[in-house]
């Protein structure tokens, strides 16, 4: 966005100044400050603080406005979401096509604190007027109110920390032994004894096809992969394949619904209702997005995919990393997620690769 057009861009914020003293959380609710804000664009945070500091000083006990610690919120959801820092332009924070909600607080405004202790102290944080700020998305509820902020956030976050087409991908992450190679052999053995392949997937949609069909041949190729692995490696695992055809039960209160299109998750935990499998973001294993052809395979369906990660790592706090896949057509690209990005193999066929799918 050119300075120039910055300059007329309005930003109306909604801030709820907390009390500097320590007050007991039942009482706060009784001294807390809602100021609503008009600032342009063009200025900074500094010029922010002191828009608040002058909109009713009385609000404010032997501080200064450099003083007062900025963070972004969502009160309805009372969370906060991400620490506001100081920037060159308010706008980068809310850009002219993603205003903020009218209806909510979006700037918590704290004080330090009256005195101190042996067991407390106030830190002061260093401010510098013109640090670039960066908003992640890893901690922001989705509401319907914000789905189309977050989208918009989530594709910026993701731009510099999601990357395709990474070079020995298998190799590094699923290192094959000779055991396991054995197990891939014998499956692909039996997968062409029971005409489950014969030089391609039978049944599988043919490239183009409308999406919903790729549904049932997905969940059927893959739960007899996996059923054949858990019979030849001797070992019993209840993770199924589910068609979530609705909407993962959240966790968190306030939470857009999203409808991914494969998800697996252990058995055992699948619910069904008026016929329809049941499951909840908090069991979540591995997550799946089919689009009809190759010709989806762009940033946008990677926006999808991230999107139903960010979820399981929204439900799943001490989630670590979460694998997921792409298929387009009749080829499939398998993606690493971890908290600071992802990472994704060389799409690759289902049915040339008969080896690599397994």
């Amino acid at each position: 966005m050119a300075s120039n057009d910055l300059k007329d861009y309005i930003v109306t914020l909604q801030c709820l100044v907390v009390p500097q003293e320590n007050i007991p959380r039942r009482r706060i609710s009784n001294r807390l400050t809602i100021l609503t804000i008009n600032i342009s664009g063009f200025l900074s945070i500094g010029h922010l603080k002191e828009t608040i500091y002058e909109k009713k000083p009385t609000a404010f006990t032997n501080v200064s406005a450099d003083d007062l610690d900025l963070s972004l919120v969502k009160i309805s959801c009372e969370e906060l979401l991400a620490g506001l820092l100081p920037v060159e332009v308010i706008a980068k924070i809310f850009p002219r096509d993603s205003p903020p909600p009218s209806e909510h607080v979006h700037i918590l405004v704290e004080q330090p604190i009256c005195g101190s202790s042996d067991d407390f102290q106030y830190e002061i944080r260093p401010r510098c007027e013109n640090d670039k700020i960066r908003i992640t998305t890893a901690c922001v509820y989705t509401t319907p109110e914000t789905s189309v902020v977050i989208e918009s956030l989530l594709r910026q976050e993701i731009r510099h920390v999601m990357h395709r087409n990474i070079d020995n991908f298998f190799g590094s992450i699923f290192p094959m032994s000779q055991s396991q190679a054995l197990v891939i052999d014998e499956i692909m053995e039996k997968c062409k004894q029971e005409e489950k392949w014969n030089n391609e997937w039978i049944g599988w949609p043919k490239d183009g096809s409308l999406e919903t069909q790729f549904y049932q041949p997905v969940l059927v190729l893959v739960n007899y992969v996996i059923q054949q692995c858990n019979r030849t490696s001797g070992k019993f695992a209840r993770t199924a394949v589910v068609h979530a055809n609705c909407c993962p039960i959240q966790n968190r209160i306030c939470a857009v619904a999203r409808k991914p299109d494969i998800v697996l998750v252990d058995c055992s935990n699948v619910q069904r209702r008026e016929g329809e499998p049941v499951v909840h973001w908090s069991d979540i294993h591995v997550v799946g997005e089919i689009k009809r052809t190759d010709k989806n395979d762009n940033v946008n369906t990677d926006l999808e995919l991230a999107g139903y990660v960010r979820e399981i790592f929204g439900n799943q706090p001490t989630r670590r990393f979460v694998f997921g896949f792409t298929i387009y057509g009749a080829s499939i690209r398998i993606w690493l997620f971890d908290r600071s990005g992802g990472i994704g193999s060389h799409a690759f066929s289902i049915h040339k690769d008969l080896k690599m799918f397994i």
